[in-house]
């Protein structure tokens, strides 16, 4: 749990309709000032801070100490948060709050990734799921009111605001914090989450992709956008072109090689093969709290290291590429000014999108190159397996839901109906 020894030089502000948490400083103080009267008839003042925490328990209460300076008094009281409410273990009962078993089951995701076992972006995911939706409104609520109906008004109230990932996502959570409490013995089997409702979706899922001439069409604006000087704002150039060139490059190997935006900029020359053709590609470039961008490893089945072969276009791209860019210390095919790493997320948002929006794609994300794969590998009559190879899928359901559209016009669907129609009828 977390200690207040750090609060010595902590700056209180008032906080309106503050909510506290196990192990949060306070963030409020009030002041009471009183005089007394001594025995010799002089007067003394004495000022008491005043202060509302939330223990280990999750039970807000109020916590003061006295002295003769408001500065003193806040001292003795920091003093005594420190050394009272910050050596005592939580004591896991059937009035403990949710945030206790929520905090119980953070800490183990951390362990989780520390250990490599669970990528920082899971965690991230877990984190403010739990910060934005779950804890405003079941945090401070005892472990044993949280039944059945009562995720399931949480998850049908969520739903009328949030998409269904956002809903899907936070009933994941809410499933996990509740798998703690029952292993603390502080609930009993089953876990109410599994007498909720099914979240309610928006009906038949439409792949969203590109058709090939959309998007070798949009490959070709790119490269006119990265050759157009940009626009003179009061007399001066602020970008020299149009759009990054790194964007042709960029979504080039994404259509080609079916690669996430953070697959592909983790990606190094040392993987490539040229006179092979082949490339092994798996890791990714995500952002570490406190440590910034790195490249992960792998932390599942999908981040392995995979070969691929690259189409000739591709090929072709790289050649140029490594001839007049500039080498990366890193050994990066798509770095930084400086050689470094890319965020994805910087990436897509404040490079790719506003020049698709340019070129009248602003509805296009990065995430289209990879569905649009799929889908043509599917018309070209490869089977879900293979396409699921290509995208390195683990389940190959993923790859039928997600990436390929449901046709109706195949040839050899029409084949088997006229064939079964030419029948010869049976004669009674």
């Amino acid at each position: 749990m977390q200690a207040y020894d750090h609060l010595v030089d902590w700056p209180l502000r008032t906080v309106p309709n503050e909510r506290l948490k196990p192990g949060e400083p306070p963030r409020t103080v009030n002041f009471d000032e009183r005089t007394r009267t001594l025995a010799d008839g002089s007067t003394k003042t004495v000022i008491r801070a005043r202060a509302y925490i939330c223990d280990l328990q999750g039970h807000r209460r109020e916590v003061s100490a006295s002295g003769t300076t408001r500065k003193q008094a806040e001292r003795a009281l920091r003093h005594r948060i420190a050394t009272t409410f910050t050596t005592r273990e939580p004591i896991i009962t059937r009035q403990a709050r949710l945030r206790v078993f929520a905090q119980i089951m953070l800490a183990e995701k951390r362990a989780r990734m520390t250990e490599g076992q669970l990528s920082p972006g899971t965690l991230r995911n877990y984190e403010a799921i739990w910060r934005r939706h779950i804890e405003p409104a079941l945090g401070d609520m005892a472990i044993e009111w949280v039944g059945v109906a009562k995720c399931d008004e949480f998850l049908k109230t969520l739903r009328a605001t949030k998409g269904y990932a956002t809903v899907k996502g936070a009933r994941s959570v809410i499933a996990e914090i509740l798998a703690v409490a029952i292993r603390k013995e502080a609930i009993p089997l089953p876990n109410p989450i599994e007498g909720c409702a099914d979240i309610v979706g928006k009906g038949a899922h439409v792949v969203k992709a590109l058709d090939s001439s959309e998007a070798v069409h949009i490959w070709y604006r790119l490269q006119e956008l990265a050759a157009t000087p940009g626009p003179l704002v009061n007399n001066r150039r602020y970008r020299p072109t149009m759009c990054d060139s790194l964007l042709p490059d960029l979504w080039l190997w994404m259509l080609g090689t079916g690669d996430r935006i953070g697959n592909a900029l983790a990606a190094r020359w040392s993987w490539i093969d040229m006179e092979a053709g082949t490339a092994r590609l798996g890791p990714n470039v995500i952002r570490v709290p406190g440590e910034g961008l790195r490249i992960n490893e792998g932390t599942s089945k999908s981040q392995e290291m995979e070969d691929i072969d690259l189409p000739e276009q591709v090929i072709a791209m790289l050649l140029a590429r490594r001839e007049h860019v500039a080498p990366s210390p890193l050994g990066l095919v798509f770095p930084n000014d400086i050689g470094g790493l890319l965020d994805p997320s910087n990436v897509s948002s404040k490079k790719l999108r506003p020049a698709l929006k340019t070129i009248g794609y602003g509805h296009v994300s990065s995430h289209w190159c990879r569905r649009t794969l799929g889908s043509e590998l599917d018309s070209a009559g490869m089977t879900l397996t293979e396409i699921a190879g290509r995208l390195r899928h683990s389940d190959s359901r993923t790859t039928e839901r997600y990436y390929v559209r449901k046709r109706g016009g195949n040839p050899r669907v029409k084949a088997a109906i006229e064939a079964m129609l030419a029948t010869e009828p049976r004669r009674h």
